[in-house]
């Protein structure tokens, strides 16, 4: 049996290095570990559906790696969540639950479990559970074997300090942790993620590595001040979850001419790929390794090389030859391609498919506009016509009519707006991705 924590090996002079920032915590190997042996499980065994409710604190850290070592199928939760929590609970077949370190056995847990997770345990593989962001329809729950999940891990070497954006439930943000890990990098968990909380924790820890969302540079951007931070130490930005805009990442290049800007593509189906882009300025990227991809009518379909074992509360979703479809729309450019847009997320109206994103991208690079979200509402006549979310920047006043001439002076008609809502909101989730108010 693989122990992936106790089995890590690091040498001599690393085991008192700090590999964990948590607040004011510096947290080393020899440290971690002791937390990990003393952890109890009380009547937890292996091949045990377990929800960790936590984010990346030592309690659970100390959980995470131990239910791994003893070949259990972890399912990490935030409490950004709760009001999700028992669909949850339900969808995954929660066994245990360890809440803030204490743990519960679910009264609902069902005996006849899915074959999926059976299969799983005649293995006796640990696994894990992630769902869904649920943006079109009911969250999936997606399970993975960890023994295949971990090899993209093996020879990573790569030592940068990192800071950790991305959360506890995402496979972006368990990416950033488990590669760090085992890499033995030093890795940085934000208290808050507040633009200039983050910012300022990048210049005091000298971090090389941030790993983050368009919907936080683009808050950052609006929020700020460049001038008054040391970013010398940083390395590398890498940005996916959701489409950037060029004139956003352009801005950002600009700003930060010395760091390179990646581009990241995954899903929680197939994990995080390995991806080249065509420039640190271009949207375009192609996807390597032993990964396959192909393009059927403009959409995106790819055979991962590590992919979920399955939905627990869905069919399959993979054809014959084992290929995902992605549903995101794309534009082909040689062995390249860049994503426009996802399926679910056009509009119809009148029988013609519009991309919310090409107005949003377009009010976004208005200097008057902080934020802004376009969605489809239901239309007798039409089917779908488009409403507009729109934050405007501090001190800024644009009158409606104002904002349709703009519109309409870059568009066609069928992209006005049938009503136009000012709001002082977030229009983005926990995991900092932007939230439409047709698929929240």
């Amino acid at each position: 049996m693989t122990t992936y924590f106790k089995d890590k090996l690091y040498s001599e002079n690393e085991l008192d290095k700090t590999l964990i920032l948590w607040g004011e915590k510096k947290l080393t190997y020899n440290d971690l570990l002791t937390s990990y042996e003393s952890v109890s499980l009380e009547n937890i065994k292996s091949g045990d559906v377990v929800a960790l409710i936590g984010d990346y604190n030592p309690v659970s850290i100390a959980y995470l790696f131990r239910l791994i070592d003893e070949n259990c199928i972890v399912v990490p939760i935030t409490n950004d969540t709760r009001n999700q929590h028992d669909y949850f609970f339900e969808n995954a077949e929660v066994d245990w639950i360890i809440d803030n370190g204490i743990i519960s056995k679910n009264s609902k847990s069902k005996k006849q479990k899915n074959i999926l997770i059976d299969n799983l345990k005649e293995l006796s593989s640990p696994g894990l559970i992630l769902f869904s962001s649920g943006t079109s329809g009911k969250p999936k729950s997606i399970l993975h074997n960890l023994d295949t999940f971990f090899e993209r891990y093996t020879n990573t070497s790569k030592v940068m300090t990192t800071l950790s954006f991305l959360l506890f439930d995402h496979i972006g943000g368990l990416n950033t942790f488990f590669y760090s890990f085992f890499a033995g990098s030093k890795i940085v968990f934000p208290e808050s993620r507040d633009p200039n909380y983050i910012w300022n924790l990048i210049q005091e820890q000298q971090i090389e590595l941030l790993p983050t969302s368009p919907t936080f540079l683009r808050l950052s951007k609006a929020s700020v001040d460049f001038n008054k931070i040391n970013l010398e130490k940083l390395k590398l930005i890498t940005y996916g979850t959701e489409l950037m805009e060029e004139s956003l990442l352009h801005w950002f290049i600009d700003l930060l001419p010395s760091v390179d800007f990646r581009q990241t593509y995954g899903l929680s189906e197939l994990g995080i790929l390995r991806i080249k882009g065509e420039s640190k300025d271009s949207l375009f990227i192609t996807i390597g390794g032993e990964t396959q991809f192909k393009i059927i009518e403009k959409v995106l379909h790819i055979k991962a090389e590590n992919p979920m074992l399955g939905y627990l509360n869905s069919e399959n979703p993979f054809d014959e030859e084992g290929f995902y479809n992605t549903k995101d729309i794309v534009e082909e450019k040689g062995n390249f391609f860049k994503i426009l847009a996802r399926e679910t997320d056009l509009i119809n109206i009148g029988g013609q498919k519009i991309n919310p994103l090409d107005l949003e991208t377009f009010l976004l690079s208005l200097d008057e506009i902080k934020d802004a979200s376009v969605y489809g509402v239901p239309n007798k006549i039409l089917g779908n016509t488009l409403k507009l979310d729109i934050e405007l920047n501090l001190g800024i006043t644009l009158e409606k009519k104002v904002i349709n001439k703009i519109i309409l002076d870059k568009f066609p008609p069928i992209f006005r707006p049938s009503s136009i809502n000012f709001i002082d909101s977030p229009q983005y989730n926990h995991r900092f991705k932007k939230m439409r108010n047709n698929n929240e």
